[in-house]
């Protein structure tokens, strides 16, 4: 077997832990296209957590990005929330 070009402890430190919230009116598919967003840049995910209260939708996801990414992966997951009429933090 041969060894892998990058240290386990060397991948961490080229990635950052996030905590992504979306919020807004609750309808069909939006956690999808969310998760959608995050697998299309290699993003890990971690953890997810949602609650809906009066209609209004609040997702919480933890994820793990690599920071070569960084840039692209935060301005498509504004667009997509803003596209869905979602705010996301």
């Amino acid at each position: 077997m041969g060894k892998s070009a990058f240290h386990p402890s060397l991948i961490v430190a080229l990635s950052q832990t996030w905590l992504l919230t979306w919020s807004g009116l609750d309808r069909p598919g939006i956690t999808t296209q969310a998760l959608g967003v995050l697998s299309r840049h290699g993003a890990e995910l971690l953890d997810l957590g949602q609650a809906v209260l009066g209609g209004q939708l609040s997702l919480s996801i933890l994820v793990r990005a690599q920071t070569s990414h960084d840039e692209s992966l935060l301005k498509d997951l504004l667009f997509e929330a803003k596209a869905l009429g979602m705010k996301c933090e």
